[in-house]
């Protein structure tokens, strides 16, 4: 008998030290796992936000064109409403294009796919340097030509199309992605005479 109580501890001696090797294993195999979920929530997370905050931008920049129809400068205005809604954005901005929409779906000045400026017959494009929109090309779009007089069926859509750059927090995901996001709207009937 007293030989068998010396045994006994030794044996729950080493049952716990495999225990304690065996959830050391499990630790090493999970950490990395948990660390990439993490870090993924996280980078996908601030994406996710700035991708909602570039189409924000564009909307308001849509929203200012289409409620200065006929105005001069517009296309000025708008650059500044989107630059006021991209104030607190991760993103770094790059392209901005004011563009009449047709009616018939043409002058789309983007290839949607590549998210590059193809060209455009009524435009304003702008680059973003030196912390500021500066304009970049386009053919314009005057003031004066804008059909927002008259029957609704006859007015002019406007579309502001943004393109930004989202730096990845941690590079575990790639070092940057591309967001592009446009909003199109009708322009607002101008009241009284358009002359």
């Amino acid at each position: 008998m007293v030989q068998l109580a010396s045994r006994r501890p030794a044996k729950l001696r080493r049952g716990r030290a495999a225990d304690r090797g065996a959830a050391l294993v499990e630790a090493a195999m999970v950490t990395p796992l948990l660390v990439l979920l993490v870090f993924g929530i996280i980078e996908f997370g601030l994406l996710f936000k700035d991708t909602s905050s570039v189409a924000a931008a564009a909307a308001s920049g849509a929203r200012t064109a289409a409620t200065q129809a006929r105005t001069n400068g517009y296309q000025d205005n708008v650059a500044a409403a989107v630059t006021g809604a991209l104030s607190s954005v991760g993103a770094t901005p790059q392209e901005l294009v004011v563009y009449r929409v047709e009616k018939n779906g043409l002058n789309q000045p983007v290839n949607w796919s590549s998210a590059q400026i193809t060209g455009c017959s009524t435009c304003y494009k702008f680059t973003w340097s030196g912390g500021q929109w500066v304009p970049s090309g386009g053919s314009g779009w005057a003031a004066a030509a804008q059909q927002a007089c008259g029957p609704v069926a006859t007015t002019d859509y406007v579309g502001v199309w943004i393109k930004a750059r989202h730096d990845m927090l941690t590079g575990m995901f790639g070092s940057a992605r591309t967001i592009t996001e446009k909003t199109v709207m009708r322009l607002e009937p101008v009241p009284g005479d358009c002359r």
